[in-house]
């Protein structure tokens, strides 16, 4: 009697599912706290100190404009100059002299704030989006107010402003 061995030979399957929602979670968690990191820090940016401030915390969806001093070329004159840069959520946004023909159509502060009240479907009523104004201590003031002028100008009037404690 001749005994024959069989193999029985089963593919082994692995359920990779499990894995690839693990990567997307990953995926979605490490884009969410970038874009968060990169309003909240601007490189350059050191704020003003104040003698009193009040820490505000559970700010949902709050603007973030914060305004540095950038070395750039003035296209007047060629000469390198320290020109306040204004970003919004972390991206640079042209300011033009809203006095001049045509400004107020390539100026991109307005046009967000523009933007903000038609992504919300505010017509006329005030907004109550609150923006934190981060403005570096070494900015011109002139700036600041031109930044909260353009806000106000599109009803955004909910503004505070980020600073460091003086210690001691």
């Amino acid at each position: 009697m001749r005994v024959t061995k069989r193999f029985h030979s089963e593919e082994l399957e692995m359920n990779i599912t499990p894995m690839i929602d693990v990567v997307f979670l990953l995926l979605i968690f490490f884009l969410v706290v970038s874009e968060i990191i990169s309003y909240d820090h601007i490189e350059g940016l050191e704020l003003p100190y104040a003698a009193q401030a009040r820490e505000e915390t559970n700010i949902p969806e709050r603007i973030i404009i914060s305004i540095v001093p950038r070395e750039r070329v003035d296209p007047e004159d060629g000469q390198v100059r320290m020109i306040d840069t204004v970003y919004i959520q972390g991206r640079v946004q042209e300011m033009h002299d809203l006095r001049e023909s045509g400004a107020e159509a390539r100026d991109q502060v307005l046009r967000y704030f523009r933007v903000e009240r038609q992504y919300r479907g505010l017509s006329d009523e005030p907004s109550e989006q609150p923006i934190l104004v981060q403005a570096d201590r070494n900015v011109e003031w002139q700036t600041v107010q031109d930044v909260m002028e353009r806000a106000a100008r599109m009803k955004f009037y909910r503004m505070s402003f980020g600073v460091r404690m003086e210690e001691g």
